[in-house]
């Protein structure tokens, strides 16, 4: 007859030992509680433990569902934001082709920021262009008419300022549209660039005259005999090509020029020599209405004097600026 002490039956999954390493029971079939440990099933993972865990297994859907609806929540964002800010910024680093040197007088281009020729920018990104439009707003305040109403400054005609006054330029004489309120075209892809000409007291003008066909030629109905003549356009015939010399037609309905001056005669040569301190130099804002986006297009501009490097200022870097264009 078999008493409480007979040998029981071991599950399969359990594994005897003792401290000895032995699996003794020392004949009695009764093993101690210390000695005895379940064997471990290598084929449980890690979800399947963390169910059995759980009084139910719904509990562990649920759980499982909820995290791989997380992490695809996240991805969503993540790739929704990527793809946001491709279309603001701008896609591609642009170098500049060419280092202009730094000058202090002759003709000078602005928004010039880190003295680097390159305007780079997104249309659709204003984060991208507010550092041109800040440049443009800090030599535009010079330009205030506000700030012109002292005694100092006159009204020039065909004349120079007298002796200790100052000829008034005021942001009114460039144009309607290239103006802070405007954001200087940037958002619409069609820039304003500020040129000033800063010579010395002792430069000789001597304007080229109308026998001068040439001259008259690039300049069309814009020249002046009393006007230093301003041009601009692209330095290759590819840079012309992504001008847009051709048809751009706007909401408006009303064909725009490649380019527009303002003032379009350039720069008056009786604003020239500097008398006073509070001398403005003289300017003009040159507006691009139909650069190509997502080219790099390189702009020389020239101030046309028959007096600048002998009848040659497209070939002098003091009579000559240039920059480019790269928006997106």
């Amino acid at each position: 007859m078999e008493s409480k002490y007979d040998r029981v039956d071991v599950p399969e999954n359990l594994y005897l030992h003792s401290e000895n390493e032995h699996n003794e029971d020392f004949g009695t079939g009764v093993y101690p509680i210390s000695v005895i440990s379940r064997k471990s099933n290598l084929k449980s993972d890690t979800v399947k433990v963390a169910c059995f865990r759980m009084r139910r297994k719904s509990r562990c859907f649920l759980m499982i569902g909820g995290v791989i609806f997380l992490i695809i929540v996240i991805l969503l964002i993540v790739v929704a934001s990527n793809h946001n800010g491709s279309d603001k910024a701008p896609a591609r680093v642009i170098e500049p082709s060419f280092a202009e040197e730094i000058k202090l007088k002759g003709l000078m281009f602005e928004p010039n920021v880190d003295n680097s020729p390159l305007i780079h920018y997104s249309i659709r990104d204003m984060k991208t262009y507010q550092k041109y439009l800040n440049q443009l707003d800090f030599y535009m305040y010079d330009y205030s008419a506000i700030h012109q109403q002292k005694s100092d400054y006159v009204n020039c005609v065909n004349e120079s300022a007298p002796d200790g006054k100052a000829c008034r330029l005021t942001a009114h004489d460039f144009g309607s549209h290239c103006t802070h309120i405007n954001v200087y075209g940037y958002q619409e892809g069609r820039p304003c660039v500020l040129l000033m000409l800063k010579l010395d007291n002792d430069t000789t003008i001597d304007p080229f005259t109308s026998k001068d066909t040439e001259i008259k030629k690039r300049l069309h109905d814009r020249w002046s005999a009393d006007h230093i003549g301003i041009t601009c356009d692209g330095e290759t015939a590819l840079d012309r090509e992504h001008m847009g010399h051709e048809d751009f037609w706007y909401e408006n309905s009303v064909k725009q020029d490649d380019i527009t001056y303002k003032p379009p005669t350039g720069f008056p040569i009786w604003s020239y020599p500097k008398k006073n301190p509070h001398y403005k130099v003289p300017a003009v804002m040159v507006h691009f209405n139909t650069v190509r986006t997502n080219h790099l297009v390189t702009i020389k501009c020239v101030a046309w004097a028959k007096s600048f490097n002998n009848g040659k200022p497209q070939d002098s870097k003091m009579y000559s600026v240039r920059f480019q264009f790269f928006m997106e």
